[in-house]
């Protein structure tokens, strides 16, 4: 199997070649399913192709990378953590949404953690009331919580 991922990490070939194939079995015959245990392959794949394209990374990301990058399926809501499957190039690529990894409220401030919100500000609403960035990066945001929302709510 042959997967070639460029120097910056961003360009993948997008096809794989086998050049000689075999799977036997005594046990059961070899067929086709479907199901939520059938991604396993396909997200491990993504996994490694991940890895080899942001060697510096560790897990958590790759797997942030994998979850904001998945393509949304209104069938498979119910089925999924994201709600949809896997979209390698997306993820290869850098073009994932944000993932919250944990929320904390500290008196009149939440915090949000996690990865992909990018370095600038951008606008946040609660309750249909904006919030004030206190602080912002890619991988957390501080805001201030509008007067009508406490923390708990």
């Amino acid at each position: 199997m042959v997967i070639n991922v460029s120097e910056d990490g961003k360009t993948f070939t997008d096809h794989v070649y086998l050049k000689r194939l075999r799977l036997t079995s005594d046990v059961k015959a070899y067929g086709y399913d479907t199901g939520t245990s059938m991604a396993t392959p396909a997200v491990t794949g993504e996994a490694a192709i991940l890895a080899a394209a942001y060697p510096n990374e560790g897990a958590d990301k790759l797997a942030a990378r994998i979850i904001g990058s998945t393509k949304k399926m209104d069938t498979l809501v119910q089925y999924s953590l994201t709600g949809g499957i896997v979209n390698c190039k997306m993820a290869v690529h850098g073009d994932s949404s944000p993932v919250l990894n944990k929320v904390t409220v500290n008196g009149e401030e939440l915090t949000v953690e996690g990865y992909f919100f990018g370095d600038h500000a951008g606008e946040v609403k609660t309750g249909g009331d904006s919030c004030a960035a206190q602080s912002w990066s890619d991988t957390s945001v501080t805001l201030k919580l509008p007067e009508n929302i406490t923390g708990g709510e």
